[in-house]
């Protein structure tokens, strides 16, 4: 199955973010949004995920999908728990019991479930985020959207999290696509990273990453071809044109 969006236009005033722009993402795969900031990476994901009505074109997604979204903040009530946070975005089950399992085994996903019953003032920054991203698992919804779900945090959380997220796509196989502008993010848990330029937003290129997920913790140099490719391509985006 496909997720496709075609020939899409998104402006701001005198800003044409998104001209003509197409894409089409399938859920075998994890993709990975990269390129500058400011060059339309959050509005398109943003209107992939009905956020933001493009101003003409067409988005193509199967009926009555649902989109489990992890924005840059983690977006918690503080006068919740861990828990009754995770909790919220299951109001429509009516058993207790099976909401009390589902905010369970996602906490568990993120190592949380030890602090369950704490309030997010009582976290760490990196912990609130791992809150935000069970609470994405929780909703299990059919396509799992990550806006820059890992900035700010150190290398082994992020691996963690990275782990996390890859072990809950192989169980429920979600579309999967993340924002993000570190390179080494992009090649541990990326199958497909599409380098962008704008705006207008433009596809530069698109890699395929071929080095299976279980070799790429403990065997990076295996990535090493990729990484400087990526960097390359970084490098000449960022350099201003004569």
């Amino acid at each position: 199955m496909i997720l496709s969006i075609k020939n899409i236009h998104k402006s701001y005033g005198n800003l044409n973010v998104l001209q003509d722009f197409s894409l089409e993402l399938d859920k075998s795969r994890i993709h990975c949004f990269f390129g500058p900031s400011g060059c339309g990476k959050t509005t398109l994901m943003h209107v992939m995920a009905g956020i933001l009505k493009p101003d003409s074109g067409e988005i193509i997604i199967p009926k009555d999908i649902r989109f489990s979204y992890i924005f840059q903040e983690e977006r918690l009530l503080p006068w919740m728990t861990v828990e009754e946070n995770v909790a919220l975005v299951l109001q429509d089950l009516k058993d207790q019991g099976s909401i009390e399992r589902q905010v369970k085994a996602s906490l568990s996903l993120v190592e949380l479930n030890d602090f369950a019953k704490y309030f997010p003032s009582e976290l760490s920054g990196g912990m609130r985020q791992r809150v935000s991203i069970a609470r994405a698992f929780a909703y299990e919804g059919e396509v799992l959207a990550m806006d820059e779900p890992f900035k700010g945090l150190h290398l082994k959380l992020k691996q963690n999290l990275m782990d996390a997220i890859y072990k809950y796509w192989t169980l429920h196989k979600p579309y999967t696509y993340f924002i993000t502008h570190d390179i080494d993010d992009a090649l541990y848990i990326a199958d497909d990273i599409y380098i962008f330029d704008g705006p207008p937003m433009r596809l530069v290129e698109k890699i395929n990453i071929q080095i299976p997920h279980e070799l790429r913790k403990d065997h990076p140099e295996l990535l090493m071809d990729y990484k400087i490719k990526l960097s390359n391509q970084t490098t000449s985006l960022t350099q201003p044109s004569n």
